[in-house]
């Protein structure tokens, strides 16, 4: 992707959508980042999974989960699901058929799949040793989806969310 995007000559605007976005972070191991990352992630509304030994995981959403309108419309629907089922009396169980159908809808209406790997930043071309670590790298890579806004609103939220103070949860 950098050899095609470091050309002086060619027009930025005649290039495809880059589908890689890579942040670092200052001062931070990539332990804590990659527990702040899991954390912030595992909070939404989305499939999220990731495996520490590779300091990778992989999430879909099926829409934008992530932005204040999102989670203020979860947050009502929730009270009204709660509210319900204080007035009927009955808390509602899940039915195994249910279960299925809903994995085959995911897996058809993702409107975003993201890969994010988490390292430590690299210092001319080689990655710190354990002891001298000066921060972390961040790569969010854009695996699904049609809408770069999406993916750019999402990279924007991680960033922010893992370079800001963290607070737990969104």
């Amino acid at each position: 992707m950098d050899v095609a995007r470091n050309i002086p000559s060619l027009p930025r605007n005649l290039l495809p959508f880059p589908s890689t976005y890579i942040f670092s972070i200052p001062a931070t191991s990539p332990s804590t980042t990659a527990s702040r990352l899991n954390t912030l992630l595992s909070s939404l509304d989305l499939q999220w999974q990731y495996r520490a030994s590779i300091s990778t995981g992989v999430g879909f959403a099926a829409r934008n989960v992530w932005s204040r309108a999102s989670r203020r419309e979860r947050q009502q629907q929730q009270q009204s699901i709660n509210e319900s089922e204080e007035r009927d009396g009955r808390v509602e169980g899940g039915d195994e058929d249910e279960d299925m159908s809903d994995e085959e809808e995911d897996e058809e209406e993702v409107a975003l799949g993201f890969k994010i790997e988490v390292g430590g930043m690299k210092k001319d071309g080689k990655e710190e040793a354990e002891g001298e670590e000066q921060g972390t790298e961040v790569r969010i890579r854009w695996l699904r989806g049609k809408e770069s806004v999406l993916f750019e609103s999402f990279c924007g939220m991680v960033r922010r969310k893992l370079t800001g103070g963290f607070t737990g949860g969104c």
